[in-house]
């Protein structure tokens, strides 16, 4: 092409028309910069699409981070209502508590179930992905900058009146009630059993005994009473801001939080048994999910985004279709490439030569 157009203006110089020439060598200069116009402009659409893809994965981040807060308030709210119950009832009828129990009892009341807002309120849409142009995406940047100031106002009002154990604590400690610690005894409702003996003695039951009938114990379970029912009415009203953020954020993108950022496996199989997922990788060409990974006998699960917002069981093994929550995957002891497909909704451990 670039000789065809040589030879052009070669020609045109042998015949002295250099009129011609110089209208050809003009038009040539304005092709070659509408040329680059062009691929500016196309490079320009790509940058702004690629801005825009990884807009829409911050905006699935932060859905996630909120989805995942939002499937645990309801066991803080159960957790401080049971508490609020087991209070009514030592002022009501004390009698129907086991005393071998209220040791431990009296000092489950003394801490709070408190959520951590610190994935909300540290969440920041970066600023070289929105266009600021953009009038719809800097309202949505204004209304999630005011979220985010709302979640952190939540998370100053905890940190004051519920960051530390309350005054009902130091209240057995004056007593000389020893505090024990979870993983010594088992709770099932009221019922306390304890992993090897329990370490309160006749002196701590009749110390108990006592307060029970004394004022200032019942004040102070008044008092207490009072703080966790302060405390359930704010976390009702942290609820309620994660799902208008959440709505919000579904409003500008109706298909947020849908996209799985990464997939992990998890289960007794492995060695980090329940805690942590092993990440696996997604495979382009297959559209697939997949590691290859030694698997003891046990069970496993699928999960999404290192949370168990979206978790996946199943129906066999070494194959079979994925469940959504669905049972445990019972494994047995390998190498395996496992194979985990989203569109197929099917997963395949394959069993590779030792």
């Amino acid at each position: 092409m670039i000789k065809f157009f040589r030879k052009i203006r070669q020609n045109l110089l042998k015949e002295n028309r250099f009129s011609k020439y110089l209208i050809y060598a003009l038009g040539e200069i304005v092709l070659v910069v509408i040329g680059i116009l062009i691929a500016l402009s196309l490079n320009n659409r790509n940058e702004q699409r690629k801005n825009h893809e990884n807009f829409l994965l911050e905006l699935d981040i932060a859905f996630n981070r909120a989805l995942l807060l939002s499937a645990q308030i309801p066991s803080f709210i159960n957790n401080e209502n049971r508490e609020i119950l087991w209070i009514d009832s030592l002022l009501a009828h004390p009698e129907s508590f086991k005393l071998e129990a209220l040791p431990v009892i009296l000092h489950r009341l003394n801490s709070y179930s408190l959520p951590s807002l610190d994935e909300l309120i540290h969440l920041k849409i970066k600023d070289e992905v929105y266009n600021k142009n953009d009038l719809e995406q800097q309202l949505l940047i204004n209304d999630i900058n005011l979220f985010i100031n709302g979640f952190s106002s939540n998370e100053k009002t905890i940190n004051k009146y519920w960051g530390n154990d309350n005054a009902f604590g130091d209240k057995l400690t004056e007593w000389g009630i020893p505090r024990i610690t979870a993983a010594d005894y088992t709770i099932d409702d009221i019922d306390i059993s304890y992993e090897n003996h329990s370490p309160y003695t006749s002196h701590h039951y009749d110390i108990i005994k006592d307060k029970l009938d004394d004022q200032d114990f019942y004040d102070a379970l008044i008092m207490l009473r009072s703080s966790k029912r302060s405390l359930v009415g704010l976390i009702n009203q942290i609820s309620n801001r994660i799902t208008a953020f959440q709505e919000r954020l579904s409003q500008y993108y109706p298909d947020v939080g849908s996209k799985v950022l990464s997939l992990g496996i998890i289960g007794s199989s492995l060695p980090e048994g329940w805690e942590q997922s092993v990440p696996l990788k997604y495979d382009d060409e297959l559209t697939q999910w997949t590691r290859t990974l030694e698997l003891k006998e046990g069970e496993v699960k699928f999960r999404a985004n290192n949370n168990w917002v979206r978790n996946w069981g199943g129906n066999g093994f070494p194959k079979g279709t994925l469940t959504n929550y669905g049972a445990n995957i019972t494994v047995e002891p390998g190498v395996y490439l496992v194979k985990v497909d989203l569109i197929e909704n099917t997963y395949k451990f394959q069993k590779l030569e030792e």
